[in-house]
């Protein structure tokens, strides 16, 4: 707005001085006599009404006559402000062409504090006192624009505490029109709302609460506001996170915090993937669905939209080392064998212990779906890579497993799968011998009845045989 201003003022410079041949550095000096002037219709467009300059104010700002010596005389002020349409004529009056130019004119001039005690912090009036004249709605936008200025000029702190105190009068009254509006607004203006990450907390918990209580809450905070907010996206999930408490519960109709999350990780799975596993710790019940958390939402999110990045799905999985993220995992080794296949093959030639282990894991729980022998074909190659690592030798019962359930390697690996189940390697699970019951029944059986007799054969693996 800035520069467009100086551009406008400029032009209008220009046009009065070409009646009185001044050049140069007169003009410039002109430019910032017209600038002054914008500056003081925008003052006068602050009283009572719609943000309109009555006639004799125009006049008086911008003479269609003689320019009084302040202005450096001249004449045709007011013919080169209209011609240039910085303003243009508004019924009986005169106006800003920009209505968003004019609210940030507006707002440089506005008495801040004496707005917000008149539009929102009105509980405080001593009784008797005259009632304002109620301010159009329209007229938000100058207020709105002071708030910045203040971010601007006094720093984040100080327009911190005016949104605090936003909140609190929202709090007080959630069908404030002018709270609702001007936080909202404000918030979605800023450059960037991270300083501000405290005002957007106390206002999810008090969304969160009105929910509770069922107290109405301003559709300025719905689900498109937290979307649209400009901070970093780990903040925004957490927001949200924080947020789908408040999720009505079906079948109401309206957008929810938890569709606005699918959303996000539809259109960015490679950025709310990872942050949506942030969510596995939080076991709180969402009211909507009494059987649910906020961790099994997330998982159950990252489950229905894992199309779009399925091989990314299972990296992030892996890396986050949680409960609910194995859990995940193993519904996707059913689901989707290729891609877990596909992940435990690049597992498999990590130079991580941790990832390896997790090739043998997730390897045998998709061994029993595979579809395809591109699939097998991959596994196997697993199973060998980790076999080949003597320093894996922890991991080689399961990779015999893995083998064992593959016909193309069974006949090879079975013998030394067997010993391994006999010795009761806790690598080697009972039911990865399936397979191998109908091809090759007496040596399967026989290490049954070895494990059956072990020292061990009370304990649950023994159970599980």
């Amino acid at each position: 707005f800035a520069a467009y201003l100086d551009l406008a003022c400029l032009r209008v410079a220009v046009r009065l001085a070409a009646a009185g041949g001044l050049r140069g550095t007169a003009v410039r000096r002109l430019a910032a006599r017209v600038a002054g002037q914008v500056h003081e219709a925008a003052r006068r467009t602050l009283g009572p009404g719609q943000g309109e300059l009555d006639r004799e104010s125009f006049e008086a700002v911008f003479p269609w006559g003689p320019a009084p010596a302040r202005l450096g005389g001249g004449t045709g002020w007011a013919s080169a402000v209209l011609a240039e349409g910085l303003i243009v004529p508004a019924g009986g009056g005169y106006r800003f062409a920009h209505e968003d130019l004019a609210d940030w004119l507006q707002g440089m001039h506005l008495d801040l504090d004496e707005a917000l005690r008149a539009l929102v912090h009105r509980a405080g009036r001593p009784t008797g006192t005259r009632r304002p004249v109620p301010v159009p709605h329209h007229r938000v936008g100058p207020v709105v624009q002071a708030m910045l200025l203040l971010g601007r000029q006094q720093g984040t702190c100080q327009l911190a505490r005016q949104l605090r105190e936003l909140v609190e009068a929202l709090d007080h009254d959630t069908g404030s029109w002018w709270a609702a509006r001007l936080l909202a607004r404000t918030l979605l203006q800023v450059p960037d709302a991270t300083p501000y990450t405290e005002v957007l907390r106390l206002l999810t918990d008090r969304v969160v609460a009105w929910h509770r209580a069922r107290r109405p809450v301003p559709a300025e905070f719905g689900p498109a506001f937290w979307t649209e907010l400009p901070v970093p996206d780990t903040d925004r999930l957490d927001l949200l996170r924080r947020l789908v408490l408040a999720d009505p519960a079906p079948p109401a109709t309206g957008d929810r915090y938890l569709d606005a999350v699918a959303g996000l990780l539809s259109a960015a799975p490679g950025v709310v993937q990872p942050l949506l596993t942030h969510w596995f710790t939080d076991e709180r019940p969402l009211p909507a669905t009494p059987h649910a958390t906020v961790a099994t939402a997330a998982q159950a999110l990252l489950h229905t939209h894992r199309h779009r990045a399925l091989d990314l799905l299972t990296e992030v999985l892996v890396a986050c080392a949680h409960r609910r993220a194995d859990e995940l995992l193993d519904v996707l080794a059913e689901d989707e064998p290729s891609a877990v296949c596909r992940a435990a093959d690049r597992w498999a030639h990590d130079e991580r212990h941790a990832r390896r282990a997790a090739a043998v894991a997730f390897g045998l729980r998709a061994a029993p779906h595979l579809r395809s022998e591109g699939d097998r074909e991959l596994l196997r190659h697993t199973a060998l890579a980790l076999l080949a690592r003597p320093a894996d030798r922890t991991l080689h019962g399961g990779a015999l497993a893995v083998l064992v359930h593959d016909p193309h390697t069974r006949d090879r690996y079975l013998p030394g799968a067997l010993r391994h189940f006999a010795d009761g390697d806790p690598q080697f699970p009972p039911s990865a011998l399936v397979p191998a019951l109908s091809t090759h029944p007496d040596p399967v059986l026989e290490a049954f009845r070895a494990r059956l007799r072990a020292p061990d054969a009370g304990g649950p693996e023994a159970g599980a045989a």
